[in-house]
């Protein structure tokens, strides 16, 4: 409903003044609307925590705890 009330202002008043009419943020507005599809997001390559323990650290550790 506000979508459709601020389209109708556009073309009279401008998408700030049309937003302002009916109290929608004019940025969430144009994220909304945008024709552009949204830029491509980088992969993430997982990286080990430079604290956590190596392999042999680990076993070690399993080792222990498993033992009486």
């Amino acid at each position: 409903m506000i979508d459709q009330a601020v389209a109708e202002l556009t073309p009279l008043v401008g998408v700030r003044a049309g937003c302002a009419a009916v109290g929608e943020a004019q940025a969430r507005w144009y994220r909304r609307h945008r024709q552009s599809p949204p830029p491509p997001t980088p992969e993430r390559t997982p990286t080990p925590q430079p604290r956590a323990l190596s392999e042999v650290e680990r076993t070690q550790l399993r080792r222990v705890l498993n033992s009486s």
